[in-house]
């Protein structure tokens, strides 16, 4: 019922091992119910197939165009990017894939392609879509835009120790780095006294940045933050500015195809909203019956505002996305280490009668939870267990 039958008859077949790791355990079942509070709030709840009415228009264009081609950014990391073994990921990914559930559209990323190049063959009409883009006039000029699916902020990059810069009136007369063909190189063009540094990729802009071969860098604030962290690039720091403002992605699609764009936003967007609370409410619910369980955030989004905001909450341990499960494993790792004189001895994995009373004795809503943690959430399960039952091995 926790995960799957698969993982169930794993979970039998361990009974010895899991009983040796004791009381750690009863935490690592704590924070992982804490963790399906907050990512399951989060996550789009859709209409069953049934509530979505196609026209006609749209069930011809989806039986004439099974197959729709992708341009994506491969380094636009959490929203889409290309993954080690060459597959397609991030949040926009996710999406295409419950549209295609829902549609039988078939959606292929045209692949070996830098942003720009792939940028330009959407233009030239080469690629039908580009799933994740910022909406600017001159996008707006060559394709339908959706309506938007996801927020994203925009904050300067600069040395560590460039203490004169604080928003765009300091960038003029100055040469900023932009990843070309971005919203963001858009946005630049609006300020004719700042000279643009181009770039293919936004790593190699903010590498630029850090060697001191450019003095700023403007991005989104996700990606840039993973993509510092990733590369181990500590002498940079996050300008925020227009903090009131957020920008959204939008899917592009090609002129001649408004049905496309109709599909998506009917598969998805129609439906979006969150189905109980969000995930600072759900916090604070836990805080209600408990001042103990360790509660993890798993966001894009860490500048100090949304920090202080999490910890008035009740959340004090962060997980960036993409989700990466050995920085989870630690993070448990460092909870345990901080909590151990605090837990009574159990050999639980999952804690059931502890997960209901989080839920205020709710079944119901405690299966529900469950389930759609799963369903959404497939992968991380599988790498969560697969990275306990190995501490288990190594005696931790």
């Amino acid at each position: 019922m926790i995960w799957n039958s698969r993982e169930k008859n794993r979970r039998r077949d361990h009974n010895s091992t899991i009983g040796a790791l004791g009381r750690k355990h009863a935490v690592i079942s704590t924070v992982i119910i804490a963790i399906i509070m907050l990512t399951t709030m989060a996550t789009p709840c859709l209409a069953a197939e049934n509530d979505i009415e196609w026209t006609e228009d749209e069930l011809a264009f989806m039986e004439e165009h099974p197959v729709i081609r992708l341009g994506v950014d491969p380094g636009f990391v959490p929203f889409e990017f290309i993954d080690e073994n060459g597959e397609y990921k991030g949040i926009a990914a996710d999406y295409l894939a419950l549209i295609s559930e829902k549609t039988g559209l078939r959606f292929e990323v045209v692949k070996g392609l830098t942003w720009p190049e792939a940028y330009d063959k959407a233009l030239a009409g080469e690629i039908d879509a580009l799933p994740a883009v910022g909406k600017t006039s001159e996008r707006e000029a060559h394709f339908l835009l959706s309506e938007p699916y996801y927020k994203f902020k925009r904050v300067i990059v600069t040395g560590d120790t460039e203490t004169g810069i604080s928003g765009m009136d300091d960038l003029e007369g100055m040469t900023v780095a932009v990843q070309r063909n971005s919203s963001h190189h858009s946005y630049l063009l609006s300020y004719p006294k700042i000279n643009l540094s181009l770039y293919d990729s936004v790593e190699s802009a903010l590498t630029a940045v850090a060697t001191g071969e450019e003095t700023a860098f403007i991005g989104n604030l996700a990606t840039t933050n993973y993509l510092i962290r990733s590369n181990g690039l500590t002498n940079l720091r996050f300008v925020s500015f227009e903090a009131e403002k957020q920008q959204s992605l939008y899917f592009a699609v090609r002129k001649d195809w408004p049905e496309l764009v109709s599909i998506f936003n009917k598969a998805i967007l129609m439906d979006l909203h969150m189905p109980v609370m969000s995930g600072y409410e759900a916090a604070e619910k836990i805080r209600e019956v408990s001042t103990k369980v360790p509660i993890v955030a798993m966001t894009a989004d860490v500048i100090l505002g949304v920090r202080n905001k999490c910890e008035q909450s009740g959340i004090f341990h962060y997980i960036s996305k993409p989700f990466n499960p050995d920085y989870f494993i630690k993070t448990i790792k460092d909870i345990i280490s901080q909590s151990k004189t605090d837990m009574d001895t159990d050999t639980t994995v999952l804690d059931r009668r502890l997960g209901l009373k989080n839920m205020n004795g709710n079944i119901e809503l405690y299966n529900q939870v469950l389930q759609e943690y799963l369903n959404e959430n497939q992968d991380t399960a599988d790498n969560c267990v697969g990275k306990i039952y190995q501490l288990a091995r190594e005696g931790f």
